[in-house]
C-alpha cells in the first residue's frame, strides 16, 4: 500500500459498503433509451417491435424482490453471506451486459480514492435530527435544502 496510507487495504471494504448503499439509493444512471427488439407485454401494456422504450437500470436498486429492506441503511446486505447486490440484475450502477460503462472500473477506483481522501482530511458530522431527510428531484435526485453537514479539518497526520 502507498506510504502514508497505512491500513487502507483493510479499510476499503468498510468504505465500499456504504458507497454501494448510497449508489443504490441515489443512482446517477438515468434511463437508457432502446427500441423493442420484438413485440411483448409489460404490466398489461402491449409494446410493439421498434417502439422506443426507456429502461431504468437503477429501478432494481430499491426493489424488495432483491433487497430485504432496500431503504434501510443496512450494510450487511452488501457483505458475505448476503451479498444481495450480487444477484443477477439487482445492482447495476454502471449498466450491464454488452452496454456496461467502459469507465466502470476507473469510476469505482476514483470514487473510493476521492472519498478516502476526503475522510482522511475532513471530519463530517450530521446532527442527529438530520439523519432522516427528504430527497427531492431538482432536476435530478438531491437532498432536501434543510439537510446540513458540519465539516471540520482533521489534525495533520504528518
Amino acid at each position: 500500500m502507498a506510504a502514508g496510507w497505512p491500513g487502507l487495504g483493510s479499510a476499503l471494504p468498510l468504505l465500499q459498503n456504504p458507497l454501494e448503499f448510497l449508489r443504490a439509493q441515489y443512482a446517477e444512471l438515468g434511463p437508457v433509451f432502446r427500441q423493442a427488439a420484438h413485440d411483448f407485454e409489460f404490466q398489461g401494456f402491449h409494446v410493439e417491435q421498434g417502439n422506443d422504450v426507456l429502461v431504468f437500470m437503477s429501478s432494481t436498486h430499491t426493489d424488495a424482490r432483491y433487497f430485504v429492506d432496500p431503504r434501510r441503511f443496512e450494510l450487511e446486505c452488501f457483505r458475505e453471506p448476503r451479498n444481495e447486490h450480487r444477484r443477477k440484475f439487482a445492482f447495476a450502477p454502471y449498466g450491464g451486459g454488452p452496454h456496461i460503462c467502459l469507465g466502470a472500473g476507473m469510476g469505482e477506483a476514483r470514487l473510493l480514492l476521492t472519498v478516502a481522501t476526503l475522510l482522511r482530511h475532513l471530519e463530517l458530522e450530521c446532527p442527529a435530527d438530520q439523519l432522516a431527510y427528504g430527497a427531492i428531484f431538482d432536476p435530478s435526485l438531491s437532498l432536501d435544502d434543510r439537510f446540513e453537514v458540519a465539516v471540520r479539518g482533521r489534525p495533520s497526520l504528518a
